[in-house]
């Protein structure tokens, strides 16, 4: 009996055991970061150019602008910038991932209220979209907790003091997507 070749065979038989041992741990950690990763993870880190398809059936195609704890923006190709609430995302098809080292500008903690209330400030004139696929054009005037304030009027037009009859109170849940004019979102 050749002793040598007895203990190389072991240790080999060792070295396969802990190479497997390995691979199976990359596999179960690999498994937990995706079980753990949200689409605003992937948003954030992964895609640039995206095709996103949101509940009021609106497809945009665009890019990835600011990313929130709940909400992206997207720069899309209608000139438009468009406010995404998380939960009116149906599918996303990525168009392009992003390169190294150019990730948006975060606002990782931000809640949409806080995007709403941007635009609520800065007067800007928006489509908005609800999850049944209705569009209201005007200006948020007021965001609450649940719910945002809409002076309905022409997008092209200036807000006029709105009567009670041009106002409609929108329940945030209930908003598919919000768009602005480029460089206002």
């Amino acid at each position: 009996m050749n002793w040598r070749s007895l203990f190389d065979e072991a240790a080999a038989s060792q070295h396969e055991e802990q190479l497997r041992e390995r691979l199976s741990e990359v596999a179960d950690r690999t498994r937990r970061e995706r079980a753990t990763r949200t689409l605003m993870d992937r948003l954030a880190a992964d895609w640039s150019r995206i095709e996103v398809v949101v509940s009021s059936q609106r497809v945009l195609v665009g890019d990835v602008g600011d990313v929130g704890a709940d909400w992206f923006t997207i720069r899309a190709s209608d000139r438009r910038n468009w406010l995404v609430p998380r939960h009116a995302v149906v599918q996303v098809a990525s168009q392009g991932g992003r390169p190294a080292g150019t990730a948006p500008p975060s606002l990782r903690r931000m809640r949409i209220g806080y995007a709403l209330r941007a635009l609520a400030r800065g007067r800007v004139a928006v489509i908005v979209d609800d999850v049944l696929g209705r569009s209201l054009t005007g200006t948020i005037e007021a965001v609450g907790s649940d719910a945002i304030d809409l002076a309905v009027h022409p997008v092209d037009q200036p807000p006029r003091h709105a009567s009670p009859a041009n106002r409609r109170v929108l329940a945030i849940g209930a908003l598919s997507c919000v768009g602005g004019q480029a460089g206002h979102l």
